[in-house]
């Protein structure tokens, strides 16, 4: 999120730009209307809203392999030079469309893993006859039956992309330049289950249970894990259920493809760390996580961030993380720049909001946030304690409530200081429902392998 100030209000903004329309930017702008922001705007390159939670069939298009550096695997898209706005580009029928969204990570049978119950945001109870764990369907619906009771749609900029987004010199202060494209999608896409294959599935979180789960039919699965990831959540919930086809696996040494122009991935062989060998898979199935990427925040992301060593800028050049957020939050060198959505191992749309809520506060002069000197000084504390990369952006279901707790002490004190309204944190329900989540998703898992 990008703020411009108001210079009469002094510490509140009067326009704030949200980029993406999923369950960050969804609280995000509602939050933000409705702590008296003037003008919200919303970017988002689907037609709807959604996020990563709109399935769409068709097939993305294959990424180059190995995908080191986002910025070669999302590359940033210039705008023409030299060209007045708004600009129009012609694009022939069939042209491909550098930058036009491509189908996301949901799958056709994508279920959440965290409770509903737990996923609810304030104000917007999930429809009473909505299973703990259902489909994405269910969970695309009830953010785009958000985005439509609070008023986001009206302000959101539908098929649009983000290209570029920089601060500029305007009428002696600086303010955010946001350069979006109207654009649409492409492509056809499918399923992905397989039955009666040899699969390859690498990754021990999330997505990689999710996968086995879903290919139970298979005649064999490997399921290659490295070793920080034998205590895995996933690892010890596949444990407990112990299929009969699935065989655990070392991290992956060496890929040796065949030779020859027609050979395919069943021909090829797979090295694991322990010197064994295995060939004839008929699927290898990447399930090892995401790079951060923000290619619209280039000219921000080159000052300084091209080695990775700078201790001061906006880093996200190698993808691993954010480098310099007070509170997983605010950009320490400019706080008008903001991120919903980085911490991960959380309930992930009640946790988002909470850290939208901070946002809207801090943007409307209702929350204070610290110097630049004393910012920089609780991320280096925060370093030292969790260490630099992805893992400073793990919370965790032990600490959740505890820095849902430690957030909202600063807002309530500040609430208090400067008149607004308290914040409620978690209900009962929400602590309850913490409790008998992991047992039910067990038996949820259970059930789903009896009927595939």
């Amino acid at each position: 999120m990008l703020g411009d100030r108001h210079a009469a209000a002094g510490t509140a903004f009067e326009a704030v730009a949200v980029i993406g329309a999923g369950a960050s930017g969804l609280p995000a702008a509602r939050h933000l209307l409705r702590e008296g922001v003037s003008r919200v705007v919303v970017y988002e390159r689907c037609p709807r809203p959604g996020g990563v939670w709109n399935y769409d069939p068709k097939p993305a298009p294959q990424p180059s392999f190995p995908s080191l550096d986002p910025v070669v695997a999302d590359p940033a898209i210039r705008p023409p030079q030299g060209v007045e706005f708004p600009y129009r580009e012609v694009i022939s029928k069939g042209d491909a469309i550098v930058g036009a969204p491509t189908p996301g990570p949901c799958y056709e049978t994508l279920r959440n893993n965290v409770a509903t119950p737990l996923m609810r945001y304030k104000d917007f109870e999930w429809p009473e006859s909505t299973k703990w764990f259902t489909g994405h369907e269910n969970i695309a619906r009830y953010l785009q039956e958000y985005s439509a009771k609070f008023g986001i749609d009206e302000i959101t900029k539908y098929n649009t992309v983000v290209v570029d987004v920089r601060k500029l010199p305007v009428g002696g202060s600086r303010k955010w330049q946001v350069i979006s494209r109207r654009t649409e999608s492409t492509g056809d896409r499918t399923e992905l289950i397989w039955e009666r294959e040899k699969l390859l599935v690498i990754g021990s979180g999330a997505s990689g249970l999710d996968i086995i789960l879903n290919s139970a039919g298979a005649s064999a699965i490997f399921h290659s894990t490295r070793s920080d990831q034998e205590f895995s959540s996933a690892k010890k919930l596949l444990d407990q259920i112990q299929l009969a086809n699935l065989r655990p696996v070392p991290n992956v040494r060496a890929f040796r493809a065949a030779p020859g122009s027609d050979a395919t991935v069943e021909d090829s062989t797979v090295e694991f760390a322990d010197g064994t060998t295995e060939t004839g898979f008929t699927r290898v199935v990447l399930c090892t996580g995401y790079m951060f990427s923000h290619p619209f925040l280039a000219a921000e992301r080159e000052r300084g961030a091209d080695a990775g060593e700078d201790d001061t800028e906006l880093a996200t050049r190698d993808g691993e993380w954010v480098r310099n957020l007070y509170r997983d939050i605010f950009y320490a060198a400019d706080p008008s720049l903001a991120f919903v959505g980085v911490p991960f191992h959380v309930a992930t749309f009640s946790y988002f909001e909470y850290l939208a809520i901070a946002v809207a506060r801090v943007f409307t002069g209702k929350a204070a946030l610290p110097n630049e000197a004393e910012r920089r000084r609780q991320i280096t504390e925060k370093l030292r304690a969790t260490g630099p990369g992805r893992k400073s952006h793990l919370i965790g279901r032990e600490l959740e409530p505890l820095e849902i707790e430690k957030l909202l002490h600063w807002l309530n004190e500040d609430a208090e200081a400067l008149g607004a309204s308290p914040i409620e944190g978690p209900d009962a329900e929400y602590f309850q429902t913490r409790e008998k989540a992991p047992e039910l998703f067990l038996a949820e898992t259970r059930a789903r392998l009896i009927s595939n």
